[in-house]
């Protein structure tokens, strides 16, 4: 009995493990002219060329997509959201529930323009990072629309006789003005997209079964799986990167087989989860990140660790 009680721990460790990645993976893909959201904590701004991301440790970081360098790094808000006319909004962790904490940066330096709050229901606690039993995502969904999802869950121990707990999920939108540098709740908006949203026909004569659009569905990429003799430090799949009418651009090798992806001058960027994997004698492993693939070459230029905020333990038995 203990050895069938410790399995369905096992299980449902694993169910939930790997039902935060995908949720992680196959978050919000948009793009808003300006700047285009790649998941959770990253904003690509398309014409200025810049990469904001959520730092693993704390706070959120710049980065130039052209060269890889590190701009700036600011501790005054700790997930970036969206940006507009060189603001970049965010938001800071809260530290008691109830309440969702909002600031304005400057994109250009990360400077601390304005700190906002708002309040929610006190069963919200609007984290930037999961707990065992809360997660809380806000994301961009327009120009100056968000939308936000709590999901709460009773925890307990690997029962035999008892059914799974019900998750209790609630949901809101937002609506920022970055004239007056407020935020506000609305009471319509669009719900965030899924990497679902963003799947294309595969162009004629190219690799693979299925496709999937850019952000900004201005491109096209499939994928097919390498064979073991091809796989190295943990790269498994293919990609085969077309434009939007069908011409192909890019091959390269990547640990995943789809991900929220944008193509910026001659970088395409793309989100991989964290990993790891036995090489040899010894285990690797990769935080998650965001990766760089220049496409005259299919050369990786460089990746930028991002924080993942999924909970990963301990668990209860």
């Amino acid at each position: 009995m203990n050895r069938k009680l410790d399995c369905l721990a096992r299980v449902r460790r694993m169910v939930f493990v790997f039902g935060c990645a995908w949720l992680s993976s196959a978050a919000l893909a948009e793009s808003h002219n300006a700047f285009v959201t790649l998941g959770n904590g990253v904003v690509v701004d398309v014409q200025n060329e810049r990469l904001y991301t959520m730092n693993p440790k704390t706070g959120i970081e710049a980065t130039n997509i052209a060269t890889g360098e590190r701009l700036w790094r600011s501790v005054a808000a700790d997930r970036p959201l969206s940006i507009r006319e060189g603001t970049l909004l965010a938001q800071s962790s809260a530290e008691k529930s109830g309440q969702l904490e909002l600031a304005y940066l400057t994109a250009e330096s990360g400077e601390l323009l304005r700190a906002t709050r708002l309040s929610v229901d006190d069963s919200v606690w609007a984290r930037t990072t999961d707990t065992l039993d809360h997660r809380f995502v806000l994301q961009s969904t327009g120009a100056d629309s968000l939308h936000w999802q709590h999901t709460t869950k009773k925890i307990q121990g690997a029962r035999l006789d008892r059914a799974e707990p019900q998750a209790l999920r609630t949901e809101g939108f937002l609506r920022a003005d970055f004239s007056t540098r407020s935020v506000a709740h609305s009471d319509t908006g669009l719900r965030a997209s899924t990497i679902r949203d963003f799947r294309a026909s595969v162009p004629d004569g190219a690799v693979g079964k299925r496709a999937l659009y850019s952000a900004d569905r201005q491109h096209i990429a499939t994928h097919r799986p390498l064979s073991p003799q091809a796989r190295q430090s943990g790269q498994r799949y293919e990609w085969h990167v077309y434009s939007a009418d069908g011409k192909r651009l890019q091959t390269f090798a990547s640990a995943v087989s789809f991900s929220p992806y944008i193509i910026v001058g001659n970088r395409l960027l793309y989100v991989t989860p964290a990993r790891k994997w036995r090489a040899e004698e010894r285990t690797e492993i990769n935080p998650m990140s965001v990766r760089a693939i220049d496409l005259n070459s299919g050369v990786e230029l460089f990746k930028v660790p991002v924080k993942d905020t999924r909970y990963n333990g301990p668990f209860p038995p």
